[in-house]
């Protein structure tokens, strides 16, 4: 497959006074999502789709070049990553192919050889399997032919296959910036800022549970659109994807004079919602761009207990200090030394409790962060080279160093089991734990008592764990993962 990617940018600064710049940014973008399957249509965004202002300003406030104050707003879209077509327009296949085993055929696996099960069968998309047990013609053996894998943008209907959107917006971002900087002495700048992001629209693949009972995905922004017009029709709420960043930085910086230089900065910050990104920290970073699970049936935004599991992202860390610094030692000008650390101390990041429900798919139990978070993390590395020049004009340089990573060896936890129990918390769990018969005839039906009930089916759950404790993971809530320990690099360069 290929893809064709245009974009236009335009630039153009601006100063009505000599303290006062603007910087004034457009870009738009025309872009070609392909489809992997022939004849099958893919997703075209064109000039009009991704048109991304962006403004900056800043104004010396004291009018010596001394002090600055600014300010920055922007929309930033994302280019399509090709995991979401490759498994959506036809990229994967995947089947499941029935037929009988009997004696006029043969008794011996032999007999039963990839050609004479599957015959001429072209494997139309979506399968075919008419339930009469009989023989497809042009099939060999085969009676009944599932796909999983039915291309979103086959056009077989949205209960077959689900759809691509055909308002689909482009996924994007928004920020605004507020900044002030000030040099102080000679060689130093202070500096604080305010940062604000969030995500206007994302694109994911958008599941709800056909009338077959599997899942059938609209491509398209969770929340808006078509995905929301599907949900209400089969009685669910919308949401909509949201992660919200807000931090404020205060940063120390020494330029390189006197044989050293400082870099020192401290961040508070909070990331809010229930989206990650395109890497996903609620499935322990998993890269699948704009195809998690977060949005993949509908109750997967929510918890157990009812209620939409809008919280503190797994990443959050509120507190987060950061240095970078060095000296250098200049022996006669020839041979030099240098000595350069850089150290963290961050936040810890929440803990949250999951569980398998209905079709494993993990689901926060109580809400994020329940488990409380991970202890903070410290961490410093050194390194220590040395120059030295020989040669003609000393134009040959020698440069052997140490590198080493966590100098203090601290190990700090950074991951425990969170899932609470092995089990698949489905129908037959639920009214072991309470859930009266008429509410929870099967899997499928049980569903709307997440949003329908209050409390959702938290207290069933917590009935059924609390009456079979062997059902919990004896290390539920013990670490698992730890941050790396001491490592040291020995090297050497030749420069020439």
């Amino acid at each position: 497959v290929t893809s064709n990617n245009d974009a236009i940018f335009v630039q153009d600064k601006w100063q009505p006074t000599t303290r006062l710049t603007f910087n004034l940014e457009f870009r738009a973008e025309k872009e070609n999502v392909p489809s992997f399957a022939p004849g099958l249509p893919g997703i075209i965004f064109n000039w009009g789709s991704k048109p991304a202002p962006r403004l900056g300003v800043a104004y010396d406030l004291t009018g010596d070049g001394k002090t600055k104050v600014s300010a920055f707003y922007g929309w930033f879209y994302d280019r399509f990553k090709y995991e979401l077509p490759r498994g959506s327009f036809g990229g994967d296949f995947y089947r499941r192919d029935f037929f009988d085993i009997i004696p006029g055929r043969g008794l011996v696996y032999t007999n039963y050889t990839y050609n004479n099960i599957l015959g001429s069968h072209p494997d139309p998309i979506g399968g075919i399997c008419p339930g009469t047990g009989a023989v497809v013609a042009g099939y060999g053996y085969g009676t009944c032919d599932v796909d999983f894998r039915i291309p979103s943008n086959s056009g077989l209907g949205i209960d077959v296959s689900g759809s691509v959107d055909p308002n689909i917006k482009a996924a994007r971002q928004s920020e605004y910036t507020f900044g002030a900087e000030r040099q102080m002495f000679r060689d130093w700048i202070f500096s604080a800022r305010y940062t604000h992001k969030q995500v206007d629209h994302a694109v994911e693949d958008t599941g709800s549970i056909n009338s077959t009972g599997s899942e059938a995905y609209i491509i398209g922004n969770p929340g808006e659109g078509l995905a929301c017009q599907v949900y209400q029709a089969d009685g669910y709420p919308c949401t909509k994807a949201q992660r919200t960043y807000n931090a404020f930085e205060i940063r120390a910086d020494k330029r390189f004079s006197n044989h050293w230089f400082l870099n020192a900065s401290y961040t508070y910050s909070r990331l809010y919602g229930n989206y990650s990104g395109l890497a996903s920290s609620d499935e322990a970073g998993r890269t699948s761009p704009n195809v998690d699970r977060n949005f993949d049936l509908p109750y997967e935004p929510y918890t157990f207990g009812g209620k939409p599991n809008n919280g503190l992202l797994a990443t959050d860390r509120p507190h987060v200090f950061k240095a970078y610094g060095g000296y250098d030692f200049d022996w006669n000008k020839t041979n030099t030394t240098e000595i350069s650390f850089f150290t963290t101390a961050q936040s810890g990041t929440p803990l949250t409790t999951y569980a398998n429900l209905f079709a494993s798919i993990a689901i926060i139990v109580n809400g994020r962060g329940d488990l409380g978070r991970t202890p903070g993390v410290f961490s410093t590395d050194l390194n220590i080279d040395h120059k030295y020049r020989f040669g003609k004009d000393n134009r040959l340089v020698l440069q052997p160093f140490v590198n080493v990573l966590n100098l203090f060896n601290r190990q700090s936890e950074i991951s425990v089991v969170n899932t609470d129990t092995a089990a698949t918390v489905g129908s037959a769990i639920l009214r072991a734990g309470g859930c009266p018969t008429a509410q929870c005839p099967n899997t499928l039906a049980s569903i709307p008592l997440i949003f329908t009930r209050s409390g959702g089916v938290l207290d069933y759950f917590q009935n059924w764990l609390n009456a079979n404790p062997s059902q919990q993971y004896n290390t539920y809530g013990l670490a698992t993962g730890w941050t790396a320990p001491r490592e040291v690099r020995f090297g050497a360069r030749l420069y020439f």
